[in-house]
C-alpha cells in the first residue's frame, strides 16, 4: 500500500521521536562521572547524572563510576522514579582511578546550609569518595531532609581542610534536622569511612516509635572530631542499630565539652561492640521511651574502651512505672571505662532494667575506673530500678586526690520505691574487685529499709579495699553505715569475701600482679576474663583479670663466644637485676644457654645476658634491639608458654640467620633486610594470613597469602629498624619465624 506523501512524513517524525525517547529513557546499567569525559554514557558533573535521574528516573541498578579530580558542585537529590532496594542508585569511585574522586564544595556557606542534599529519596548510596570542606562555616555537608530511605555510605572520607575551634559548629558529615519533615526509615549503612575535623560525626534520624529506621550499621569508621558539645554519632528512633568496630577521638577540647554517642528510642535491640571512644564526655548513652504495648528490647555493650570525662555508659529506660516497657534483655560484658573528669557522671549507670530470672542481665569482665580529684561526687557503678541482675567478675575502682566525701560509693544500688516505679530485686554482685580510696562508701544502697536488704541484694565471695579512715562507715544502708564485719553479721552479706589491696597494676588499668584476690573467687561459670584468658574452673580470681602465669625460655648462643668458667647468667626485672642468681643452663650440649623465667601474661620482660655472673660482664646490647632506647632486650609475654630464639651474644641476630632461611618448608630471604623480605614455599602448604609483630608483640603489619602463589614479597621499609616476627597462619598451625629490619 502506498502511503500518501503528508502522512508519510507523520510517520518518520514518529519514528524520530520514538529513537530519541528510547536513548532518553530510564536509567539502568554503569555510567561515569568525568568532566573531561565524553560519550552518551558520561554526564560532566554530579549535577547533570542528577538531572538525568531526576528526569528519567531507573528501571534497573544504576551505578555512577566517578573519574578522579576535583567537583566543585552542590546538588539535592529528590525521589527518583523506579529506584527501589533492587533498583538502588550508587556513586561510587572510578575502580580504574589512581587518584581520588573528590567532590569539594568550597563555596560560601550559609548558616544551615548544604552541600549535598537527600530530599526525599530512596535507594541511594556513596562509595570511596572524598568530600571536602572548606573551614569557618556553619553548615550540614550532607543533609537529609524530607522522609527518606534506605540510604548508604562505604568507604569515604570527610574532611575539613583548616578547623578551627567554635567554627562549623553544626558541620556534620551526615546530618538530618530533627522533625517530623525529616527522617530517615529503611535501611542505613554507614561503613568504614573517615570523617575528620567535623564538629559533629553522624547523626541519624527516624521520625517516632512508629515510623522508624529499620536497621542502623554503623560499622568500622574512624571518627576524629574538632570542637565542644559534638555528638560522634546519634541515632533516635530505629528498631536495630548496630555499632561496632568504631574509632572515635573527639580531640583536645575535653576541659570545653567533649562530645558524645547517643542512641536512643530503640523498640527491637542496640549493640554496641569492640569500639574505641576517647577525649569524650559521654561514652556510649542509649535510652528508650516505649509504650507497653512493644516487646522488652536488648541492649548488648561488649568490648569497648572508653576514655571520658564524664560519663562511661549509660542505659536506661526513661519510664519507669509498671505499665511502660523496659529493656529486658541486657548484656555488658567485657568493656574497659576510664572516667578522668573533674565534673564526672559515673563509668557504668543502669536504670530501668527489667530482666527475668530465665534469662537475667550480666554485667560481667568489666574494668571501671573513675578519678575524682573534684568537688563534685558521682558512683562508679550505679544500678537504679532494675531486676534480675547477675554483676560478676568486675574489677571497679575509684580513686583520685578529692577530700574524703561520703557523698558517693563505688557501687551504688538505687531503689526508690515510690508508688509508681517498679523497685530493684535479685541483684548479685560476687567475685567483684570494689575499690576507693578517695573516701567514699564501697557499696550504697539507697531507697529501701533494711529488713527489705536481703530481699532483692546478694553479695559474696568480693575483695573490696578502702581508705582506713573510713573503713567503719564504707557500707551505708539508708541513713546507716557499717563497716565489713558489720555489714557482713547484720545482713548476711559477704560471709567469704575478702579485704586488702588489689595491687591494680595502675589507677587505669586494672590487671592485678600478686592479690588477695588470686584463687578467692567461686566458680559463676564465667570461664574467660576480659582478655580472653581461660579461668581456673574450682577457685577462679576475684575480679574483671585472671591472673594467668607464663613461662618464657630465654636463650643465648655462645657458639661464638668462650664461655666463662663461672657459667652463662642472665639478669632482668623479674629479679630485680641481681647479675649472679639466675644461672642459664647448656643443657643440650649446643652451645645453647637457656633460662625459663615466669610472670604474668601481659607483662612487659626487660633482661640482658652476662658472660659470667658480675655485672661487668654484661653484654652490650645493640640500639637495633633494644626495648624503647633502654639498653635491655625486652618482650611483652603474650602466650602461656613461649620461647625466644637463640641469639648471638651481644648481637640482634639469630645465629643460624643469613641471607637466606629454611624455616618449615619456607624460604625466607634476605634477612636481614633493608626493604624488601620474600617468603617462598617448598610444599603445599597454604597460608592464608601474613602478620608481622614487634618485639611488644603488636600487629605493625599484616597482609593476605594470594590463593595460587608459591611465594609473597613483604615491604617492610616503613618500620623502624629492629627484630620483627613473622606469623604465617594456615588452617592448621602458625609458623614464626624472626627478621631483622635493619
Amino acid at each position: 500500500m502506498r502511503i500518501p506523501g503528508k502522512a508519510h512524513k507523520i510517520y518518520i517524525l514518529l519514528a524520530f521521536f520514538l529513537l530519541n525517547f528510547g536513548a532518553l529513557g530510564q536509567l539502568s546499567g554503569t555510567f561515569t562521572i568525568d568532566k573531561n569525559g565524553t560519550g552518551s554514557n558520561n554526564f560532566i558533573s554530579f549535577g547533570a547524572a542528577v538531572s538525568a535521574l531526576t528526569t528519567s528516573g531507573v528501571s534497573g541498578p544504576t551505578v555512577f563510576h566517578v573519574k578522579q579530580g576535583s567537583y566543585n558542585e552542590r546538588f539535592s537529590i529528590p525521589s527518583i522514579t523506579g529506584s527501589s532496594t533492587t533498583n538502588t542508585i550508587t556513586f561510587q569511585a572510578a575502580p580504574t582511578n589512581s587518584a581520588p574522586a573528590e567532590l569539594a564544595y568550597n563555596s560560601v556557606f550559609a548558616i544551615g546550609t548544604y552541600a549535598i542534599r537527600l530530599n526525599g529519596t530512596s535507594n541511594i548510596y556513596f562509595k570511596d569518595l572524598v568530600f571536602s570542606a572548606p573551614s569557618g562555616y556553619d553548615y550540614r555537608y550532607i543533609e537529609m531532609i524530607g522522609a527518606n530511605s534506605n540510604i548508604g555510605f562505604e568507604g569515604n572520607k570527610f574532611r575539613v581542610l583548616s578547623p578551627a575551634q567554635g567554627v562549623g559548629f553544626d558541620a556534620v558529615a551526615v546530618g538530618l534536622s530533627y522533625s517530623i519533615s525529616s527522617s530517615i526509615s529503611g535501611n542505613f549503612i554507614f561503613r568504614s569511612n573517615s570523617i575528620k575535623n567535623f564538629n559533629d560525626g553522624l547523626r541519624v534520624f527516624g521520625e517516632s516509635n512508629t515510623w522508624s529506621l529499620d536497621t542502623c550499621l554503623i560499622l568500622n569508621n574512624t571518627l576524629d572530631l574538632y570542637g565542644e558539645g559534638a555528638h560522634g554519632v546519634e541515632v533516635t528512633y530505629f528498631k536495630h542499630c548496630e555499632f561496632s568496630n568504631n574509632d572515635i577521638d573527639f580531640g583536645s577540647f575535653l576541659s570545653t565539652g567533649g562530645g558524645m554517642n547517643d542512641f536512643t528510642k530503640f523498640h527491637t535491640s542496640f549493640i554496641a561492640s569492640n569500639n574505641r571512644i576517647i577525649n569524650t564526655e559521654s561514652g556510649i548513652h542509649t535510652h528508650i521511651d516505649l509504650p507497653d504495648t512493644v516487646p522488652p528490647p536488648s541492649v548488648e555493650i561488649t568490648n569497648n574502651t572508653i576514655k571520658s570525662d564524664r560519663w562511661g555508659i549509660t542505659i536506661a529506660s526513661l519510664n519507669l512505672d509498671t505499665s511502660s516497657t523496659h529493656i529486658g534483655n541486657l548484656k555488658v560484658v567485657g568493656n574497659t571505662i576510664d572516667v578522668l573528669g573533674e565534673y564526672i557522671d559515673g563509668c557504668l549507670f543502669i536504670s530501668g532494667v527489667n530482666c527475668s530470672s530465665g534469662a537475667p542481665g550480666i554485667i560481667s569482665n568489666n574494668m571501671l575506673s573513675m578519678r575524682n580529684d573534684g568537688s563534685e561526687f558521682y558512683n562508679v557503678l550505679e544500678i537504679k530500678h532494675s531486676n534480675e541482675l547477675k554483676v560478676y567478675h568486675n574489677s571497679i575502682s575509684s580513686y583520685g586526690n578529692a577530700a574524703p566525701n561520703l557523698a558517693h560509693a563505688t557501687v551504688e544500688i538505687n531503689t526508690e520505691n515510690l508508688s509508681s516505679n517498679f523497685s530493684c530485686s535479685n541483684i548479685d554482685i560476687f567475685n567483684n574487685i570494689i575499690s576507693n580510696t578517695t573516701g567514699g562508701k564501697l557499696i550504697s544502697v539507697d531507697g529501701v529499709t533494711s529488713s527489705a536488704l536481703m530481699s532483692f541484694l546478694s553479695c559474696d565471695y568480693n575483695n573490696y579495699y578502702g581508705d582506713f579512715q573510713w573503713n567503719n562507715q564504707l557500707f551505708k544502708i539508708g541513713s546507716s553505715l557499717y563497716g565489713l564485719a558489720g555489714w557482713s553479721s547484720s545482713f548476711q552479706q559477704d560471709a567469704n569475701s575478702i579485704w586488702g589491696n588489689p595491687n591494680f597494676r595502675d589507677t587505669t588499668d586494672l590487671h592485678i600482679l600478686s592479690s588477695p584476690a588470686l584463687n578467692a573467687g567461686t566458680p559463676l561459670g564465667v570461664f574467660k576474663d576480659i582478655d580472653n584468658q581461660v579461668r581456673l574452673l574450682a577457685q577462679p580470681d576475684i575480679g574483671a583479670d585472671e591472673y594467668s602465669l607464663s613461662t618464657y625460655r630465654l636463650k643465648v648462643d655462645m657458639n661464638a663466644d668462650t664461655a666463662n668458667s663461672s657459667g652463662v647468667f642472665v639478669t632482668g626485672n623479674f629479679q630485680n637485676w641481681q647479675p649472679g642468681s639466675s644461672q642459664m643452663l647448656d643443657s643440650g650440649g649446643d652451645g645453647i644457654y637457656e633460662y625459663d623465667v615466669t610472670l604474668n601474661l601481659g607483662d612487659t620482660l626487660l633482661y640482658k645476658f652476662l658472660n659470667g655472673n658480675s655485672i661487668s660482664d654484661t653484654e652490650s646490647v645493640p640500639l637495633l634491639c633494644q626495648w624503647d632506647s633502654s639498653g635491655y632486650r625486652g618482650v611483652v609475654l603474650i602466650l602461656t608458654n613461649d620461647s625466644a630464639d637463640a641469639v648471638c651474644f651481644s648481637t640482634c641476630n639469630i645465629c643460624f640467620l643469613g641471607t637466606e632461611e629454611i624455616v618449615q618448608n619456607l624460604i625466607v630471604f634476605p634477612n636481614p633486610t633493608s626493604r624488601m623480605i620474600t617468603i617462598q614455599k617448598l610444599d603445599r602448604l597454604e597460608p592464608k594470613i601474613i602478620q608481622v609483630t614487634n618485639v611488644m608483640g603488636r600487629v605493625v603489619l599484616e597482609d593476605i597469602w594470594q590463593v595460587g602463589e608459591n611465594h609473597q614479597n613483604i615491604d617492610m621499609s616503613s618500620l623502624a629498624p629492629g627484630m620483627y616476627t613473622i606469623r604465617l597462619n594456615t588452617d592448621d598451625e602458625v609458623i614464626n619465624f624472626h627478621v631483622v629490619r635493619q
